[in-house]
């Protein structure tokens, strides 16, 4: 599994997030997205992010990328989606807190990525290193994906999950399960979200995870807004933990 994001900011246990699948999600992929210029948003889905990032819910990205293991792009080409990814969000004032991507799939044809992986979804792999380094409490934490596997991912991780119409819309086959939730889109996911929000107690004050998701953005020292948190409750037993981030080794 690899991981952009930026700063090294101690992470706050018991945060609630938001796990977004990109690709169908974020992104249309009507056809592959192996270069930027592939990288086309769909409508809504940046003024969605925008709404949890005004809520402070940490927004965290976790993609397949079996791309990779089939030689169709590498991970540097996927650096510069996720940047071109940053860039259309940031024109309309949103922005992703974490991206999580596995490059593994077991019928590739690169090597040291045709391997099977707990970070590929179905497998919860990505979830549980953002529970590690991020301090989210997945069973309060939410899953919005277009795929089976996504879906079977989030409910192993304990999330609610909520499946989107666009994208593949639950049709891939790969896993039979039934989500919480099913929506039109992601800014339906998100309202869904956000009334949830406002119908819970969990409406107190808890900093959020500073944002980033690229070596670029980390390397330029920006750092992401702090302030309360519309699912996120204080918990005097909730000390931050020390836990710098490292590029991991390939």
């Amino acid at each position: 599994m690899r991981t952009d994001r930026q700063g090294e900011q101690q992470p706050v246990r018991g945060l609630v997030a938001v796990f977004v699948d990109r690709d169908g999600v974020i992104n249309d992929q009507t056809a592959f997205v192996n270069k930027p210029d592939d990288f086309r948003l769909l409508p809504g889905a940046a003024a969605a992010i925008r709404r949890l990032n005004e809520a402070k819910i940490p927004v965290v990205v976790v993609t397949n990328q079996g791309g990779i293991a089939l030689g169709y792009l590498t991970e540097d080409d996927l650096a510069a989606i996720h940047q071109r990814m940053a860039d259309l969000l940031a024109a309309e004032g949103a922005h992703v807190d974490a991206v999580y991507y596995s490059p593994y799939f077991p019928n590739g044809t690169i090597p040291r990525y045709a391997k099977e992986s707990p970070d590929r979804k179905p497998g919860i792999g990505m979830l549980e290193r953002a529970r590690d380094e991020l301090g989210i409490d997945l069973p309060k934490s939410f899953l919005v994906g277009d795929a089976t596997t996504d879906i079977l991912a989030g409910l192993r991780a304990g999330c609610t999950t909520i499946l989107v119409q666009t994208g593949q819309a639950g049709t891939d086959g790969k896993e039979v399960v039934e989500p919480n939730y099913t929506v039109a889109d992601l800014p339906a996911a998100v309202e869904l979200i956000l009334s949830q929000a406002r119908h819970r107690s969990l409406n107190l004050e808890k900093p959020s995870i500073r944002r980033g998701f690229s070596l670029a953005a980390r390397q330029q020292g920006s750092s992401g807004s702090q302030g309360p948190n519309e699912l996120n409750e204080p918990n005097e037993l909730d000390e931050p933990r020390a836990t710098g981030y490292k590029p991991p080794a390939h």
